[in-house]
């Protein structure tokens, strides 16, 4: 995918005024925002706290906090509004788990659901998949949840393909072998057979892991791109995830189901790349990467599972709590300040924790210590109260200007929000096919340039835009076009007829056939005033045929 710059037309015609000059330089202060719940010894939260209660530490150093605001739930309506996304992670949750969740979600609205709060429902299995975008109506969000009921799960179930190879296992040899770890020997040495079994099984549960493997790593990026998307949101944020976990090792129980049959084999002596106990295979790294992620973006992660004591694999294998899926889930929860329940009945509960979370608590601010490169740093935060415990998120990045726009551009995109004050406009032309079979897109970008704001330079007036284009595809996978410049100057003998008129932006958009959802970031860079809107785009391989261009849906 390519995107080209191809120019900038400034057009003048008499209207509007121009805008004062201001200086971005007063306006670009970098302040690190940190949401901080005290709770007591008996879990209940801890009112009444001034800024002298509190130490941070940024990477071990002490900061000071400039900005302190205590919430309080009387002056909810008030406050920045709240994001909830209520996220379903279907694919494997059996379906009687399914009703009592959604049930007991359901009962909870009034709790989840304040006042100035915005609430999203969607649902993760092969992909993520926006029931209803963000709304603070009630009657929405609990007939999205119905559906959501009503459907089937996003992807079949792994049970069966689970059973099948554990059957494969269990058979092999079967007929000198009437049980696991009893495979016949015959003068010292194991029956050719029982070797050929033992590879040919193996095979199956290499083929099996990595599937593991590779569903679980696509689910935790969509959740990632989730969780990038509301980065660029105000407010508090959360993320309510009904999820049965992620495997730390994928296909382990079924590996350790072959090895003890199978131990004594040349094949379980060669079986290095299928243990899952090899760095390659274990996903804890990817866990850790969102959680941190997530804790970056100021995004917190609670979730619910049945937990993986229900699971029949999980029983038979008898692992360590510490190594089941639910363990994915408190890794995730309590590295962003969140935290989880292992057992559906327990939504209740964290339902009134989230709640407290999200109207309690406290608002903690400083001036960014170190430069916006978006390196991770960690925070420590201290409350002098006897008993007391903080609960936030464990570090932040210094997330630069262009890290913050391209978060606006992927709000608008994955999640249907929009803010456009510089009443930004995009048209797509129609695309012509190229002989490799892609199409190639015109984009032109409208900007009314009394919106803009322009400083006095010289002979004229100077102002600049930083443009951002993100594309996703069917499969949920985002492509970046990087970031595209223009600079604006209009004489001073214009201005005024400039002002009724509109800088137009014009660039090339490079895809293959296929549908796609185009989401485009503008930022002033003067005013530091963002606009971000999305357009459907649809390309049809006709043979040479023209593609079709998408409806603007910013």
């Amino acid at each position: 995918m390519r995107h080209a710059l191809l120019a900038l037309l400034l057009l003048a015609s008499p209207s509007l005024q121009a805008q004062d000059a201001r200086f971005a330089d007063e306006m670009d202060v970098e302040v690190v925002n940190l949401d901080v719940n005290v709770v007591g010894e008996d879990g209940a939260p801890v009112s009444g706290l001034t800024v002298e209660d509190f130490a941070v530490l940024d990477d071990g150093q002490p900061v000071q906090v400039t900005h302190f605001t205590p919430f309080q739930a009387e002056a909810a309506e008030a406050a920045a509004p709240t994001h909830l996304v209520l996220l379903f992670d279907d694919a494997e949750i059996e379906p009687a788990d399914r009703g009592t969740a959604f049930a007991r979600v359901r009962m909870q609205l009034d709790r989840l659901l304040g006042p100035n709060d915005r609430v999203l429902v969607a649902r993760q299995g092969a992909g993520l998949q926006i029931e209803q975008p963000f709304t603070s109506d009630r009657a929405l969000v609990e007939e999205a949840l119905k559906r959501l009921e009503r459907a089937s799960p996003g992807v079949p179930p792994d049970v069966a393909n689970r059973r099948a190879v554990l059957s494969e296992i269990r058979m092999g040899d079967a007929a000198g072998a009437n049980a696991l770890g009893s495979a016949p020997v015959v003068g010292g040495e194991i029956q050719k057979d029982t070797e050929q079994s033992a590879a040919t099984s193996l095979a199956s549960v290499r083929s099996y892991a990595a599937s593991r493997r590779d569903h679980a790593l696509r689910s935790l990026a969509a959740l990632d791109r989730l969780v990038s998307a509301l980065t660029g949101l105000p407010g508090r944020k959360a993320i309510l995830l009904v999820s049965a976990g992620y495997d730390l090792r994928p296909g382990d129980e079924v590996y350790q189901a072959w090895l003890v049959k199978y131990r004594a084999t040349r094949a379980s002596r060669g079986s290095g790349s299928v243990d899952m106990e090899q760095p390659g295979l274990d996903i804890r790294r990817a866990i850790k990467e969102l959680g941190a992620g997530a804790s970056a973006s100021q995004v917190t992660l609670y979730a619910a599972t049945r937990g993986s004591e229900a699971r029949p694999e999980f029983r038979e294998s008898g692992k360590a709590a510490a190594e089941t899926p639910a363990e994915s889930l408190r890794l995730l929860a309590e590295s962003t300040g969140g935290a989880v329940v292992f057992n559906l009945e327990g939504i209740e509960r964290l339902a009134e924790r989230l709640e407290s979370d999200l109207h309690g608590g406290y608002s903690l601010g400083y001036p960014l210590p170190h430069p916006a490169d978006g390196a991770w740093h960690s925070i420590e935060i201290r409350v002098r109260r006897p008993g007391a415990r903080v609960q936030a998120a464990s570090g932040y990045r210094a997330r630069s200007q262009d890290q913050r726009t391209q978060d606006r551009a992927a709000a608008a995109l994955l999640l249907g929000l929009a803010e456009n004050p510089l009443d930004l406009g995009v048209d797509l032309g129609t695309g012509t096919r190229e002989r490799d079979g892609t199409y190639t897109v015109p984009v032109t970008l409208k900007v009314p340039l009394a919106r803009l704001m322009l400083l006095p330079k010289g002979s004229g007036h100077e102002g600049h835009l930083s443009i951002f284009l993100l594309t996703q595809g069917t499969d949920g996978g985002l492509s970046s076009g990087g970031k595209m410049e223009a600079p604006v100057r209009i004489e001073n003998a214009k201005m005024v007829e400039a002002m009724g008129q509109t800088g137009v932006y014009q660039a090339n958009l490079r895809v293959r056939p296929g549908a796609y959802r185009v989401g485009v970031a503008v930022r002033d860079d003067v005013a530091a005033l963002e606009s971000a809107v999305s357009v459907d785009l649809v390309i049809k391989d006709e043979a040479g045929k023209k593609g079709k261009r998408g409806k603007d849906a910013g």
